[in-house]
Formats: structure tokens, sequence, C-alpha cells
């Protein structure tokens, strides 16, 4: 699913565009090898990427609490 909505942005994306593919997991299958796919076969590379431990317990305050995630930046 997570392929199909991204092949589905690209032709929108304008020539020199950029791709921003954020997830709220730590699931390497859910973000890097989804980044790789698109590396591999829309040729497009990777600017920026960053994964982020979850930090913090529930309830405490936000500067100090988040879930984990993931984003890359892709250009063309």
């Amino acid at each position: 699913r997570q392929r199909q909505i991204m092949a589905d942005a690209l032709p929108v994306l304008a020539g020199n565009g950029r791709l921003l593919y954020s997830t709220c997991s730590l699931d390497p299958n859910e973000n890097t090898a989804q980044v790789e796919w698109l590396m591999r076969w829309h040729r497009l590379s990777v600017e920026r990427e960053k994964l982020m431990m979850p930090r913090g317990l529930p309830g405490e305050d936000r500067s100090d609490y988040h879930d984990g995630s993931y984003h890359a930046l892709l250009t063309r």
C-alpha cells in the first residue's frame, strides 16, 4: 500500500521536486526498505533521513516525550 501511494504521488512531483516520506514506525520494512525501493525503481535519491527513537513516558511534558518516527526527504 505504501509503495502504491508513493508511486501515485510521483507524476505530480515537479522535475526537481522533493518527496517527503514519513512514518510513525521504527520498522525497517516500513522505512528504509520503502525508501530503497523508491531509489531503485524511481531513481530518487535521499537528501536527508532520520530515525527518531521514542523518548520519555506518556504523560510527561511534550518537550520530554515523543513517539518513534522516521522520515526521508527524497529528490529527483
